[in-house]
């Protein structure tokens, strides 16, 4: 049998107990009459916004210092800042915890894959709340990077700012649920997932006596690696000859991967039936209590790679279960979905009247210049790119640390090139997106890295035609136009296309 990654994740969706099923937030109603005429089900599932209600959107959020001060010195930083200020609230990904390190006296829950730790102080969430920033994402593989005490202090500092959250909680319902804002011209829901995660970062529930766990939302996957059919059969060989025993065996499993037979190479990742209904459920029970949903998902999961060992996913495409999640949530009641995680920007599709962006990129990236201490554990890693990077490199700073450290991942200029989008949405329907494009400054010192400000032209147009590209298969347009701030701005307009109608 010949398979594609749609019909692996087809298969994988199938609820335990139950006949296999489309992917959906759908109960379906089985008895109308059991429901008040007068209140029907669907009416909570619309949308309900006056016309021009604008949400401003962007990418993952790295910040190591106060940042709020900059506005009055920096006039670039000040302009993209008014972008998000003049929409109705901001989001984004929080892709670190805020703790006061000075005083904090808990122990870190290092990813054994990440080995070097972002943190902000308190002040900066103050700082997010001034930029307009008031609801954030904080599924992602750095959520307790400093563990449960600075997932803890992250919330209780963004509640003291105002700023509602969602993918974190003291169990997995809690982690599971929407984050609400009372934005002065509605209520603004945000449901927000993790496919990429630590081993011990996923919140779990109590049960059998058995304590719950605080942590993050999370979607586990299980990967396969599509071959096409000749070099299926040669990799097959090779199973054979190496595994003799294994001869005639499926599926094709090896060196801890498993390989299936298709038309194209890809990676297909089939996703845990629980936790993608749950994260449904959570989608509609969101909607169904706010006028407005957003959903999200911070992913580092390629659905190619650009290299047998990368080292990076930059130059990745995401990976298809997104684009199944992101329209199964917008069935489900999501008026917009956000994807971050890939450190660079991807396509926009326009959904059933819904956008769904597939890579935001970056909105700050380890901005400031205050990198944290980092743990014994990162320079012991680093061992041998510090010998390599210096003479002496007993004393090399955590700030040479993290500069060694980021050279094959992120010492090129993808990362710090990307866009805020304003949505616009009129009639209770999207109307129109703007996207601004930014530059978080890649060849700047370290004190002026990693702040958006607006990209030069010509940058601006290179992020524009690579957004407007990687939007091509959904049919999506994306008009370039002149802007005295931006050099440029992307516009795309509510007409669906194809793959919206």
């Amino acid at each position: 049998m010949r398979f594609t990654p749609g019909l692996l994740l087809g298969l994988a969706l199938v609820l335990p107990g139950h006949a296999q099923q489309p992917l959906s937030a759908d109960p379906q109603i089985k008895d109308p009459a059991l429901f008040d005429s007068n209140r029907p089900p669907a009416r909570d599932l619309e949308t309900h916004v006056p016309d021009g209600f604008t949400v401003a959107v962007g990418g993952d959020l790295l910040i190591d210092r106060s940042v709020g001060t900059m506005l009055a010195r920096d006039a670039g930083f000040a302009k993209v800042a008014e972008v998000i200020q003049h929409a109705d609230l901001g989001v984004a990904n929080m892709e670190q915890a805020i703790v006061d390190m000075p005083r904090f006296s808990d122990s870190i829950m290092l990813d054994p894959e990440e080995v070097v730790l972002a943190a902000a102080p308190p002040a900066a969430a103050r700082d997010l709340a001034t930029l307009g920033l008031r609801l954030l994402a904080r599924a992602n593989n750095h959520a307790l990077d400093w563990g449960i005490a600075g997932m803890k202090e992250t919330s209780r500092s963004l509640d003291a700012a105002g700023i509602a959250y969602a993918g974190v909680g003291e169990n997995l319902g809690q982690a599971r649920r929407a984050g609400y804002l009372e934005a002065p011209r509605a209520r603004v829901g945000l449901v927000s997932i993790a496919s990429t995660f630590g081993p011990l970062a996923n919140a779990l529930d109590g049960a059998d006596g058995a304590p719950a766990r605080p942590g993050l939302s999370p979607l586990h996957l299980k990967p396969s690696t599509i071959l096409p059919g000749a070099v299926y059969d040669r990799m097959r060989a090779v199973r054979d000859e190496l595994y003799p025993t294994a001869r005639g065996q499926t599926p094709l499993a090896m060196f801890g991967t498993t390989f299936e037979r298709g038309d194209r190479f890809a990676i297909a990742y089939a996703m845990d039936s629980q936790d993608a209904a749950g994260f449904l459920r959570a989608v509609r029970g969101g909607k169904q209590g706010c006028d407005l949903l957003i959903a999200a998902i911070h992913s580092h999961e390629p659905g190619n790679s650009a290299v047998p060992t990368p080292t990076t996913d930059q130059y990745d495409v995401p990976a298809e279960f997104i684009e199944q999640l992101a329209h199964a949530a917008i069935d489900g009641g999501a008026d917009l979905w956000f994807t971050t995680g890939i450190h660079h920007v991807g396509g926009i599709e326009i959904y059933h009247g819904r956008p769904i962006f597939y890579g935001m990129g970056d909105l700050f990236w380890v901005a400031g210049g205050a990198e944290p201490p980092q743990p014994t554990d990162a320079t012991r890693s680093f061992a041998p790119q510090l010998a390599a990077a210096f003479r002496h490199p007993e004393r090399a700073t955590d700030h040479d640390l993290a500069e060694v450290s980021d050279e094959g991942f992120f010492a090129n200029p993808l990362p710090f090139e990307s866009f805020v989008a304003q949505v616009r949405f009129a009639g209770n329907r999207f109307a129109e997106a703007r996207l601004y494009p930014v530059d978080l400054g890649y060849a700047r010192r370290w004190t002026e890295r990693g702040v958006p400000r607006p990209a030069s032209p010509a940058t601006a147009r290179e992020i524009l035609e690579r957004v407007a590209r990687q939007s091509q298969r959904f049919g999506t347009r994306l008009e370039i136009r002149p802007d005295a701030d931006f050099g440029f701005v992307g516009v795309i307009g509510g007409n669906p296309g194809p793959s919206g109608q």
